[in-house]
């Protein structure tokens, strides 16, 4: 547990969203069920909202059953991908992208126009 506040805060987060959702899947099975006369508006505030907690609730469960802990990879460099040719030619690259803006920031610095004149 590297940071076990925001890791509370997520799990809180997963069962309030849950809880959301068996609420207005409730209220909609409920309203769907028995003969209550509502207005329009409320039905579909309560279909829309039951939708979306659904759908946030099941991405919370994807997330957290795909990037657990036990499962993530160790961070790679991506000059360990490289070959090592390849490592000194991505360099000599850079170096010029380096040089190149280097060199376009020192000539519009010199050809500022001067509004005091």
């Amino acid at each position: 547990m590297v940071y076990p506040i925001l890791e509370t805060f997520f799990l809180f987060h997963q069962s309030a969203t849950f809880f959301l959702t068996v609420l207005f899947a409730g209220t909609v099975a409920f309203v769907a069920w028995f003969p209550i006369a509502l207005r329009r508006n409320i039905v579909l505030y309560c279909l829309g909202f039951s939708i979306k907690f659904f759908g946030e609730s099941a991405l919370l469960l994807f997330r957290n059953a795909w990037l657990n802990s036990a499962g993530e990879a160790p961070l790679v460099s991506v000059g360990q991908l490289l070959r090592p040719g390849q490592t000194r030619q991505a360099l000599l690259h850079l170096d010029r992208i380096n040089r190149f803006l280097s060199a376009t920031l020192r000539n519009s610095r010199e050809h500022k126009y001067d509004l005091n004149k």
